[in-house]
């Protein structure tokens, strides 16, 4: 799962890393601690460049938000849903046994890319949703399930050849963990 995510860079340095990112004046990068029911940032493929769109993350369903997209489940479910990658700072998840907020850093970079997916509602209102895996062992005690995590080159490649399937990602392995205090445990 991802429940929240944050993201601390600046337009420049995303503008640096995509060497043709296009960025609509109108679309403002989404910084801060981010969370479900919120505009979130994302970038896709577009017409041979990469765009920075903003959508709102979640599809309402009846009662509740659905805010991510299983990986196991992307043959029969989302194929043909628009990929987008989600850049992020950490992420952060809820301890199952003891309720702490725990947050997620990469061990290689202060940056990573959450796999993400793109939906358009009925009255064509984009939505964006994140895909989660299995949490890796070290990780599955805290929670049983992540965010898919790219590096840059993998989050390209996820995003450019649309015939990849889950078990070729490329994915980010290496996590530091921080247990945050009471006073910063929050629930959505």
């Amino acid at each position: 799962m991802c429940g929240r995510f944050q993201l601390d860079v600046s337009l420049e340095t995303l503008e640096e890393m995509f060497e043709s990112l296009r960025a609509p004046e109108t679309v403002k990068l989404q910084m801060g601690e981010l969370s479900p029911g919120r505009l979130i940032s994302h970038i896709q493929w577009q017409e041979s460049e990469f765009t920075l769109q903003n959508s709102m993350w979640g599809i309402k369903r009846e009662k509740r938000l659905q805010i991510n997209a299983r990986s196991e489940r992307w043959t029969s479910h989302y194929e043909s849903v628009q990929r987008c990658i989600i850049p992020a700072s950490a992420y952060f998840e809820w301890d199952q046994h003891s309720k702490a907020k725990v947050r997620f850093l990469s061990d290689r970079s202060s940056l990573f890319f959450l796999a993400g997916l793109i939906v358009s509602d009925q009255v064509g209102e984009r939505q964006a949703l994140i895909v989660t895996r299995d949490a890796d062992p070290m990780l599955a005690r805290i929670h049983p399930r992540m965010p898919v995590v790219f590096g840059l080159g993998a989050a390209k490649s996820f995003l450019r050849e649309l015939s990849q399937e889950p078990k070729d990602w490329e994915t980010v392995h290496g996590w530091q963990t921080k247990v945050l205090s009471s006073e910063q445990i929050s629930f959505y």
